[in-house]
């Protein structure tokens, strides 16, 4: 009996668990800038859900729309409003 590890339900446990985190990471995060990141990072990992589910290109969709697109806007838009280093949000 092979008693090994079955790679989709790990790589599936994988990115929703990191999914998760950092969707969490995002609401308890105070800093802006590290929330945007947080934000990528939880896009990125639903792609990646996306992509384990045979979903490629909603994957690359994904991808391109929300993390490339909408995640530096934000983040062109924070650079370009803040009157200090980085925002805050207390």
């Amino acid at each position: 009996m092979n008693e090994g590890i079955y790679w989709p339900s790990f790589f599936f446990l994988l990115f929703g668990g990191l999914s998760c985190a950092f969707a969490l990471a995002v609401l308890l995060s105070t800093n802006i800038v590290r929330m945007a990141f947080y934000l990528v990072m939880c896009l990125a990992s639903s792609a990646g859900l996306f992509f384990l589910a045979g979903a490629d290109f909603v994957g690359a969709m994904q991808l391109m729309i929300y993390v490339g697109g909408t995640l530096v806007l934000l983040i062109f838009g924070v650079m370009l409003t803040s009157q200090e280093r980085f925002v805050e949000m207390k």
